[in-house]
């Protein structure tokens, strides 16, 4: 059994090739944008945590007085968030505001659970978001289920060498935690798909609705990859549809160099790669993007150009 976790891990360790930088205002990139595994080994590490810039913002640990953080930091379980504001009361905070600022605390934390569960208490109160707390909703599903998605490639190499084991105990051990982590991603991604259905029923057209359109078509596309083999058809075509309705918002809404755009164009030719394998159609989509993109850009001012 251990050298089949031995080999299971090298053969899901991320590349050593150094990953683009990740599109200008994000918190945490796309999966794409790094290996697949790369920041699902540590998020509550420190290393990881400096990709979030403290400044980028505008509110750092020297703007924002917190008080009374628990000492369980690290441990950080659904539903028991474990932080305290410094007299809440007198800070007169709403409680979307209260749980927009919380779900910052999180996210430098790393307390991933608890961030997911102070942006789905936001979504269910208050006006629609801002592209800050947008950002935030898709940073904080995005932290619980890279883990998932790592320990669920391990586990079914492991499921897989075992299963030709003499010991079936092993086997069946495998199979059994193979299981569990292919229901905890369908949950979590079958949760945000609900919460974006409400945030779609009431958004803005433009930005608003392409990024949410856009997160639904990524989580399909997670749910894809741990359906069972029968339902895997399915679930690209519901991607699909999510994208191509996406791209449709974005091409009548956003220019062609807009963050979300990019990354919607980013996201739909790695779909069409690695899901549908329709690989000389995602290259031209890749490609394509980044020409219009740099068009776009010409004549633009230095400052236009950094952003």
């Amino acid at each position: 059994m251990a050298a089949a976790v031995a080999a299971a891990a090298a053969a899901s360790s991320p590349s050593s090739s150094s990953p683009p930088a990740a599109a200008a205002g994000s918190r945490l990139p796309p999966d794409e944008l790094l290996p697949d595994d790369e920041g699902a080994a540590g998020y509550n590490s420190n290393d990881n945590n400096e990709q979030n810039e403290l400044g980028e913002d505008g509110v750092g640990e020297e703007l924002v007085n917190f008080g009374n953080l628990d000492n369980g930091l690290g441990g950080g379980t659904a539903g028991e968030a474990r932080f305290e504001m410094m007299n809440p009361d007198e800070d007169n905070l709403n409680p979307w505001d209260q749980a927009t600022l919380m779900a910052n605390v999180c996210e430098f934390a790393g307390c991933f659970d608890d961030m997911k569960v102070y942006m789905k208490e936001r979504c269910e109160c208050g006006p629609m978001l801002g592209p800050e707390e947008r950002d935030l909703l898709s940073v904080a599903y995005k932290g619980n289920l890279e883990a998932l998605r790592k320990a669920y490639r391990i586990a079914t190499l492991i499921a897989a060498d075992t299963a030709t084991s003499d010991d079936m105990r092993e086997a069946k051990v495998a199979a059994a935690y193979t299981a569990r982590l292919q229901r905890e991603t369908q949950d979590l991604c079958l949760e945000l798909l609900e919460v974006l259905g409400k945030l779609l029923a009431r958004a803005d057209a433009g930005e608003p609705i392409v990024f949410y359109l856009k997160l639904q078509a990524d989580y399909r596309r997670y749910l894809a990859e741990v359906s069972d083999e029968e339902d895997v058809a399915e679930a690209h075509r519901a991607a699909e549809e999510g994208y191509l309705e996406a791209l449709n918002e974005a091409e009548m809404h956003l220019l062609h160099t807009h963050p979300v755009k990019l990354g919607l164009l980013l996201n739909w030719s790695v779909f069409l790669h690695e899901g549908l394998e329709r690989t000389a159609e995602a290259v031209f989509v890749a490609k394509t993007a980044v020409a219009n993109a740099m068009q776009s850009l010409e004549g633009m001012p230095e400052e236009a150009f950094k952003d």
